[in-house]
């Protein structure tokens, strides 16, 4: 592992959390944003971390779980040390996975209230980045991301149906929550077919599965991404994902 094997004193704590984002602060430090399982989001100051040489580079990058030992300021978090956990570095080096990841870590950084979290919200997003790092269908792994995000969130999207009901056409009409049995020219929205429909269902209601996701058509995918993107921008009032812009 690289990093510190600083002990953490009185005057610190430790805190297990994954980068959300970076930025330069001054010549050679750093801020970033870090989603920990304790403390929820936390703003930390890396001084001399934008370095090459320095101990704490690695574990200032974006997407990278860590353990983390922090000293604490009377506004604000300082790093003192840690070790990796992963690196997550392959998701930096490929293009599709660095702009579904940012999107992902954008997402969570936009609708978390500072020194507020929830330990769901961390283990999905370890989970998720982790099998970011070899999932051949992104966009599935966004939408079940999604949608499992926003039921944490308090807002889980209707999706149960009778069997009667998937035999008449079905809409998923984000300003009614969900599924409604009515064609979208009668009510807006999106019409699904079962499958797409059975495919939301296993996302919200299983685990993340590898071979489910990349299993899925990846045209189906891309509708799903895109319609869970545009459900959760509805419901946290997200008016700009600057992650979205890079997938155009």
């Amino acid at each position: 592992m690289k990093g510190s094997s600083t002990l953490a004193t009185k005057r610190s704590l430790e805190s297990r959390g994954i980068v959300l984002s970076e930025a330069q602060y001054r010549e050679t430090s750093k801020i970033i944003q870090v989603y920990t399982e304790e403390l929820g989001k936390i703003s930390v100051l890396c001084k001399g971390a934008h370095r090459p040489s320095s101990s704490l580079l690695f574990l200032t990058q974006s997407f990278s779980h860590n353990d983390f030992i922090l000293g604490r300021g009377r506004s604000f978090y300082y790093l003192q040390g840690g070790q990796i956990i992963e690196s997550n570095l392959a998701l930096r080096r490929n293009f599709t996975s660095m702009v579904h990841a940012s999107l992902i870590t954008e997402i969570i950084e936009k609708t978390s209230l500072e020194g507020h979290g929830h330990r769901k919200v961390y283990g999905l997003l370890a989970r998720t980045l982790d099998l970011g790092r070899d999932i051949k269908n992104w966009e599935a792994l966004l939408a079940a991301f999604i949608i499992k995000y926003v039921s944490y969130m308090g807002y889980r999207p209707r999706l149960d149906l009778s069997k009667e009901d998937l035999e008449e056409e079905v809409s998923f009409v984000i300003n009614k929550g969900g599924l409604v049995v009515a064609g979208p020219l009668e009510v807006g929205g999106s019409r699904l077919s079962p499958r797409e429909i059975y495919s939301l269902q296993q996302m919200l209601y299983n685990a993340l599965n590898k071979a489910f996701l990349d299993d899925l058509p990846r045209d189906m995918s891309k509708k799903l991404s895109g319609l869970m993107v545009d459900y959760l921008q509805y419901n946290l009032e997200i008016n700009k994902l600057h992650s979205l812009s890079l997938m155009e």
